[in-house]
């Protein structure tokens, strides 16, 4: 070996292991948060999705949005494990009622989400969602 041929000394090398190390801190909360965040999603969306879908087809089919007396008739093939629907012309809010630990939502007991249709003559075009579930799961559009 040369004499300018030098390795990391000992310092250095802890240096580098605690950089990675902080790096590593911040990073894996910020993974199982989203890693949380997405079996959640996974969870209401689709539940929410045939909600809407059933509205929408209510309305295309009696020309007027549904509510509360309409509530049967659009929930029952629905999995409403775990939330409380309510439906007030047209829109849905859904609130997560999961204060068992053994749940995967228990997290989000008590949070509300509000799906509000937007309505053309004949339609409806698109939902807008809000409330502080849909702000807790950044899915508010």
């Amino acid at each position: 070996m040369s004499g300018n041929q030098r390795g990391m000394t000992v310092t250095e090398l802890m240096v580098c292991v605690c950089i990675m190390g902080i790096l590593a801190a911040v990073a894996i909360p910020s993974y199982i948060n989203y890693v949380q965040q997405a079996r959640v999603v996974k969870i209401i969306i689709p539940r929410l999705h045939l909600i809407e879908t059933n509205i929408s087809l209510f309305y295309s089919m009696k020309g007027s949005l549904p509510g509360d007396t309409d509530i049967a008739d659009l929930l029952k093939d629905i999995d409403t494990e775990y939330c409380e629907i309510s439906i007030t012309n047209g829109s849905i809010a859904m609130k997560i009622n999961a204060s068992d630990w053994s749940s995967k939502l228990h997290i989000l007991n008590g949070n509300v989400l509000i799906a509000s249709p937007v309505v053309s003559r004949y339609k409806i075009v698109s939902w807008h969602l809000a409330g502080e579930l849909a702000d807790r799961l950044k899915i508010n559009y």
